[in-house]
């Protein structure tokens, strides 16, 4: 963006706090339509097009966005907003891909930025990572690292380059040390080492962070000890949002979790894919507003085999048999297999509710 003139610039670094500023857009509109830049149209057409949907202008937004589009791979997906490109997707890079396109991060389409999604071929690529952040756009504020080969690497990066950076998720990650950022509030991992590394991931180094979300794999699916890191390191006194995917959690983990939280609730607990007995969901329910179990609620029956449950309505036979959705506030959600009926709610104690 060496190019752009000085109000042009002024008016990026502003909207860069809030891309959906639509006054600084609308300025940035008129000054660039006066200086003879076509994105001025570009930027009043879709914000024109907020307000009054027409085909005419749909069709004029289709002609523009053609001559911005900065270089792009096939299977490379955007999303455009408001005159530039809000995410980015880029499947299956090598760092040599990445390297190629160094000066795509220039391009004034995607000053302003907001998320990207970089899949890398392989974790040997990730070195190229520290590199990659130095180039995007400082406005973004999603971030998903991922590899289509799943060996570990605890690769490092600072996260330092992306100061507006909210969010973050990193598949097969170990290198927790040195995660540091005073903005991000969510971050998502998987990893395929045991979960002591976890301990390394320091309340102190991500002080806005209240969202974890954690998916375990093969290697690494033992979610009572999890429990126990996240209470032992002080995680479990801030956190408001919690999800734990794929793995196991048994009653030692469900009374870690009680004694971790000493008394405070999660705003909401996210357990999909993850085993617990049906014993244990009371406690659970006591310890958050909102308890989401994916699409199944897991009963360890004989030789660790899951069991479904399932709801009949004694009132409305003619409904069938139901699978538990969730259970949250008292409350539990059931989807019936009958399209007509779908997903309905009740309280988890209706004498109606007959649990299979």
């Amino acid at each position: 963006m060496s190019s752009v003139d000085p109000i042009t610039r002024s008016l990026l670094d502003q909207l860069a706090a809030n891309p959906d500023d639509l006054d600084r857009l609308t300025v940035l509109a008129d000054h660039l339509s006066s200086i003879g830049d076509a994105r001025g149209e570009l930027i009043a057409v879709f914000l024109a097009n907020k307000t009054h949907r027409d085909r005419d202008l749909a069709q004029r937004r289709g002609e523009l966005l053609h001559d911005f589009e900065p270089e792009l791979e096939p299977g490379d997906r955007v999303t455009w907003g408001n005159g530039f490109i809000r995410t980015l997707e880029l499947p299956g890079y090598s760092r040599e891909q990445l390297e190629r396109h160094e000066a795509r991060w220039q391009h004034l389409s995607l000053a302003l930025l907001s998320e990207l999604d970089v899949e890398l071929r392989t974790w040997g690529d990730a070195d190229y990572v520290p590199r990659l952040l130095e180039l995007v756009p400082r406005s973004l504020r999603a971030l998903r690292l991922t590899s289509r080969v799943r060996e570990p690497i605890g690769y490092v990066f600072e996260l330092a380059a992306l100061p507006r950076l909210e969010r973050l998720a990193i598949d097969n990650f170990t290198g927790f040390y040195r995660l540091a950022h005073p903005r991000l509030q969510r971050l998502e991992f998987s990893t395929r080492q045991p979960f002591a590394h976890v301990t390394e991931l320091a309340p102190a180094q991500l002080p806005d962070l209240y969202d974890l979300a954690i998916t375990g794999t093969t290697e690494a699916r033992d979610f009572d000890y999890l429990v126990t890191v996240l209470a032992n390191t002080g995680w479990l006194d801030r956190l408001t949002h919690l999800t734990l995917a794929g793995g196991d959690l048994s009653a030692f983990g469900t009374g870690q979790l009680v004694a971790g939280l000493a008394g405070r609730k999660l705003l909401r607990l996210e357990l999909p894919r993850t085993r617990i007995r049906k014993s244990l969901m009371s406690q659970l329910e006591r310890v958050t507003d909102e308890l989401v179990t994916s699409h199944v609620t897991h009963e360890l029956g004989a030789g660790g085999a899951e069991v479904i449950e399932y709801v009949e309505h004694a009132a409305k036979p003619e409904w069938g048999r139901g699978r538990v959705v969730r259970r949250f506030d008292g409350k539990v959600e059931i989807e019936f297999a009958d399209d007509g009926i779908g997903r309905r709610v009740f309280r988890a104690d209706a004498e109606f509710l007959r649990f299979l």
